[in-house]
């Protein structure tokens, strides 16, 4: 197990979560059931920032917290975090073409996989001084550096876009089980030298004048105390009252022997509702305006990616550099990342709070923020509503299964083995049929007519009730 999957087993044990870095699969993890909440045991992720055990990168997840949201506003087009930077040629921004044809394509999937997770909010509006989680690597510690790094720097060479986007390989100091493991991270100048200025913790594990944002990860990463955490917290954009309880939380765990009891914010991106941009807090802690103006921020940042996904990713379409060329082109040819517009409030899946209180990417009414002539589908996942990749053919009416497939098209579910509609209330349904609620974050339901049995996951109150002929305790199995 590499260095950073083990961080990722030890934070569900003391700091964070776990889970994969994949996009979202179709069959079980779509959502049969109610949602599970937001944050499973370590509210945590393949790729979320990880601050804790040995290396500390992006991977992990979040148990620090740090000055994420404070800076860099998410919204307008200019000036996010920190100041506005020279432009470049957009033809030297993200300069893939440079590289060789076999590495090419390797490196559209790494960026398209930066912008999917939690990368993006570094990329564009610089709500995260830094990212890592879309590249990772373990090889011998002993002997020569394998093929496979120098490839590796040789793609996060051309990850720049004027001063303000540079990318590099983080090699860890700490070795496991004879292996030595490296992350790619992106870094979002000057934001990134703002919050290295702004917190003391820097100047006490040492760091003094750097050129490199390498630089100061390496000087964190060596850090024995928690101090590192804190620094790391502060890189990943964290709130400081996340930053001081994972801080804390570490401390007292190492006094006492007793992990802390904590739960987690989380804030979604395109691959995942949960386990990227995620952070600890204490138990039954309930947000406050600064969480949820960075997860609004957030929110903004990630329908003005997907309306752009949408154009560019996918067969026979431009691509990721395309897209981000395009997004950050003042319309002289000109290309920086403080020229990306973020529409504030554009994300049309945000329904009302009446409907819908939970996570989500997409509308599940009318598929908003999914590429439906694709064949996405905005639909039900254990963590809230997020697009699913293709197929999903399946039409009103039609039969479905949601464990393997056939999948229902954008705009419905699989109730049961039919595909029925969304609906937020009543008028949304046909006929005689009821807007069933999924769960307790709204009134957001399927469409039902009065009587029918319950899908998995549904309120019961007798086996009658279920389509299984199963109600444990108050819902279908």
């Amino acid at each position: 197990m590499g260095q950073l999957r083990w961080l990722l087993v030890m934070m569900v044990m003391g700091f964070s979560g776990c889970g994969d870095d994949s996009a979202v699969p179709q069959g079980a993890a779509r959502g049969d059931t109610m949602p599970g909440g937001t944050g499973q045991e370590g509210g945590a992720g393949g790729n979320g920032e990880s601050n804790a055990g040995n290396s500390g990168s992006d991977v992990g997840q979040g148990g620090e917290g740090g000055s994420g949201g404070e800076g860099g506003p998410a919204t307008g087009g200019t000036g996010q975090g920190g100041g506005v930077t020279g432009a470049v040629a957009c033809s030297q921004c993200f300069p893939l073409e440079e590289l060789p044809a076999n590495l090419q394509k390797k490196a559209e999937g790494m960026l398209l996989e930066a912008l999917d997770t939690e990368a993006l909010f570094t990329l564009v509006g610089g709500l995260k001084p830094m990212s890592t989680g879309f590249l990772s690597l373990e090889f011998p510690a002993e002997g020569t550096e394998p093929a496979s790094v120098e490839e590796a720097r040789r793609i996060l060479a051309t990850f720049h876009c004027s001063t303000a986007l540079s990318a590099d390989l983080q090699i860890f100091h700490s070795v496991l089980d004879g292996k030595k493991s490296a992350e790619g991270v992106i870094f979002r100048r000057p934001r990134f030298d703002d919050v290295v200025k702004e917190y003391p913790v820097f100047q006490e594990i040492g760091v003094g004048v750097w050129e490199k944002p390498l630089q100061v990860v390496d000087a964190v990463d060596k850090d024995p105390t928690t101090k590192r955490f804190r620094a790391y917290g502060y890189l990943f954009g964290y709130p400081n009252h996340a930053v001081d309880f994972f801080v804390q939380a570490a401390e007292e765990e190492e006094k006492t022997g007793q992990f802390v009891p904590r739960d987690f914010f989380q804030i979604p991106t395109f691959a995942k509702l949960t386990g990227g941009y995620t952070y600890a807090v204490p138990k039954g802690y309930q947000p406050a305006s600064i969480d949820l103006d960075l997860r609004n921020k957030a929110a903004d940042i990630l329908a003005s990616y997907q309306k752009r996904r949408i154009q560019f990713i996918g067969k026979d379409k431009a691509g990721p550099v395309a897209l981000l060329r395009t997004w950050f082109d003042n319309g002289t040819g000109q290309c920086s990342p403080d020229h990306a517009s973020i529409e504030t409030n554009s994300g049309t899946y945000q329904l009302p709070s009446s409907c819908w209180t939970g996570l989500k990417s997409c509308n599940p009414l009318s598929n908003e923020g999914c590429d439906g002539a694709e064949g996405w589908a905005c639909d039900l996942s254990e963590e809230g509503f997020q697009c699913f990749e293709p197929p999903n053919s399946q039409k009103l009416g039609d039969k479905c299964n949601n464990q393997k497939g056939p999948y229902c098209e954008g705009g419905n579910h699989c109730d049961g083995n039919t595909c029925a509609a969304f609906c937020c209330t009543k008028e949304d349904c046909q006929g005689d049929e009821e807007c069933d609620p999924l769960g307790q974050e709204g009134s957001l339901g399927i469409c039902r007519k009065l009587g029918s049995c319950k899908p998995p996951g549904g309120f019961c109150t007798k086996d009658e009730d279920c389509c299984s002929q199963d109600c444990h305790v108050d819902h279908c199995h």
